[in-house]
């Protein structure tokens, strides 16, 4: 059985670094998260879901000039000790059986002090990906760099690699209705070349 950071980090493909401190990565992992499509959303577990939530309002809700401490996700504590770090013998281990927390009020509790990072709004309307496409259908003549040049002038964030993504298999469906003079799915023709 997998752990809610092990699920979230298959979805997110955000991984704990070797060196990387727990701020770094929770804010990593906050970011990741708040990039996903709803697609992926529906994907995490309901523990995940709420540890995002529980970050999301906790960053929302501080100033900006103040640090800000998010929770630790369930399952990282067991995540943060590598092999070569894990005690070797019984005496090197860091609390006897007799100091060990009994209950779980005793036990302690962790928190991890992050640096601060806006939480960007989750943006409403079109994917990004469905911009990209009609505005490079508005003018098929234009570069890679004109189509993310155009995007942030529409104040539209997407990722290099996606707008490529975007702009090669359009170019790619352009020509090919050009070649064929149509291209159908499922015996309709979804694309045609008008000359």
């Amino acid at each position: 059985m997998t752990t809610v950071v092990e699920d979230l980090g298959t979805i997110t493909k955000v991984e704990r670094l070797e060196e990387e401190n727990s701020g770094d990565f929770l804010n990593r992992m906050v970011a990741a998260i708040n990039g996903l499509s709803e697609e992926d959303w529906e994907k995490l577990p309901e523990s995940g879901k709420s540890w995002f939530n529980e970050a999301a309002k906790i960053i929302e809700n501080t100033d900006e000039n103040m640090g800000f401490e998010l929770p630790i996700i369930p399952g990282m504590e067991e995540t943060l000790v590598t092999m070569e770090e894990a005690p070797v013998t019984m005496e090197e281990a860091p609390v006897t059986m007799e100091e060990a927390p009994v209950t779980m009020e005793e036990a302690p509790v962790t928190e991890v002090v992050v640096q601060e990072k806006k939480l960007k709004k989750k943006r409403e309307g079109p994917p990004v990906t469905q911009i990209a496409r009609e505005l490079f259908c508005s003018d098929i003549s234009m570069s890679l760099n004109d189509l993310i040049e155009l995007l942030e002038k529409q104040n539209v964030a997407i990722k290099k690699s996606t707008a490529q993504v975007v702009y090669l298999n359009t170019l790619r469906a352009y020509e090919t209705a050009q070649a064929l003079g149509e291209v159908k799915k499922d015996g309709k023709v979804i694309l045609k070349a008008v000359s």
